[in-house]
Formats: structure tokens, sequence, C-alpha cells
């Protein structure tokens, strides 16, 4: 299977034969990287979930958005190429720059990880069939 298809297969997943499990598995997920303690340790050093009531919510609407824009639109696409640029960008700051409180990479690996096999995982549990190879 080439790139391509793996997308096109992908997005329809996402979009429409999984749409809520797939979002919902998606916001656990982010709420699980949220648990690393070098990840919860900067939240608290940066106030990025406890400070302004809407803080938090702006950070999981802003997550969402580029998460999405780096999924469902083709890869290598300018849309696509942005988003994890902007994601990367965001994060640079923090990657293993402060002693101890930075994002280290295995951080950043189990966190990709779980946007990619959370779904998988709640597609199991929760819906009406697997997925397929």
């Amino acid at each position: 299977m080439d790139v391509l298809t793996a997308f096109k297969i992908h997005v329809y997943l996402i979009e429409l034969e999984f749409r809520s499990t797939f979002s919902a598995a998606t916001t656990f997920a982010l709420f699980k990287a949220y648990g690393i303690p070098s990840i919860s340790s900067l939240f608290v050093l940066t106030n990025q979930l406890a400070g302004p009531p809407l803080a938090s919510s702006k950070r999981y609407a802003d997550t969402g958005a580029l998460l999405l824009e780096a999924v469902l639109n083709e890869p290598g696409s300018g849309r696509s190429v942005e988003a994890i640029t902007r994601i990367n960008y965001l994060h640079e700051r923090w990657r293993g720059k402060r002693k101890g409180k930075g994002i280290r990479d295995e951080d950043m690996l189990y966190t990709l990880s779980l946007f990619a096999l959370e779904p998988m995982k709640w597609v199991k549990k929760y819906e009406w069939r697997e997925l397929s190879m």
C-alpha cells in the first residue's frame, strides 16, 4: 500500500466510519499525555492548565486544530507541513532545555504514539467491528 492510499483510508475512518470514537480517543490521548511527569510539570511551570479560565480551553482547541490539519490533509501538502512545523515550533523551546524540566524525545514519541494508537484501541474495545489490516 502506498502513502496516499493509507491516507485516504485513515481519513475515511476518522471522518465517516468511526468519527465519534476517533474524536473521543484522541481527546483521551491528549489527557494521557498530560499525565507524563515532565509534561505535567511544564504545565504547572507555565500555568497552561491552571492559569486564566480560558487558557486550557484555548490549548485544547489549538491542539485539536493543529492535529486535524496535520492528519486530515494529504501528507506533504502545504497545510499538513505547516501544521507539523507549527507543532514543532511551539514545543521547541521546551525540548530538553530546562535542566530536567523540558520535554524529552521519549515524551514526544510517546505522545505521538498515543495519537496513533489510542484510536485503534478504542475502535477495538467500543465499536461494532475491529480495524482490519
